[in-house]
């Protein structure tokens, strides 16, 4: 396994900073492993894994939608061609992020994440900065994550007060709306709406 030994643990080949993939000792064709190997939440299983260290050209994939996490985004859903069926390692669900804890704002990350560093990336800097800009807004962060849940409907409601502040704050003109709907039928269904602030309440 490229970043271990044969039978090896996926999380360790990512860690040693290997792709994860398979292949012969003799000519080093991708290949594989007839006794398996364990995925990163420790499940034993078979096949190709996919990982973004597979993706050409090297460190292309994008980084987790999160601004101070330092992983790639997951690959969910990819398949390369030396994949000759659907990659066997679980997903994560992250969809634009590492995985979905990340995506619904937990400070953890899943087991299924694959905790692939952003070479060059400063999460430190970026957490300063996010650090700084809650202060600058009076300690309320931006943005406020849900824990995922089924709903046929969604009612976002703001306090009245809030709202007039909004008003009062000329540089505030709308309030971004994003909902993301994952499900076993549509798995990355976005939708975004940008509501005007008005002074009516």
């Amino acid at each position: 396994m490229c970043g271990c030994e044969s039978h090896g643990k996926l999380t360790d080949a990512l860690r040693n900073g290997g792709c994860g993939i398979s292949f012969k000792w003799g000519n080093l064709e991708i290949a594989d492993d007839p006794c398996g190997f364990k995925d990163v939440d420790g499940t034993h299983i078979r096949g190709r894994p996919m990982t973004a260290r597979q993706l050409k050209p090297k460190n292309s994939h994008p980084k987790c939608a999160r601004p101070e996490c330092n992983y790639f985004k997951c690959t969910d859903g990819m398949r390369l061609g030396h994949h000759n069926a659907a990659p066997s390692n679980k997903n994560s669900n992250g969809g634009e992020y590492c995985c979905d804890c990340c995506r619904s704002g937990r400070k953890n990350h899943s087991a299924q994440c694959h905790k692939i560093p952003v070479p060059g990336f400063n999460k430190a800097a970026a957490e300063a900065a996010l650090a700084a800009k809650r202060a600058q807004d009076g300690g309320v962060a931006l943005t406020k994550w849900l824990v995922p849940f089924d709903a046929y409907g969604i009612q976002i409601s703001w306090k009245a007060s809030d709202i007039k502040e909004a008003v009062a704050d000329q540089s505030v003109r709308s309030i971004d709306l994003f909902v993301q709907v994952l499900s076993q039928y549509n798995q990355n269904s976005c939708t975004y709406r940008q509501i005007p602030i008005t002074d009516r309440v």
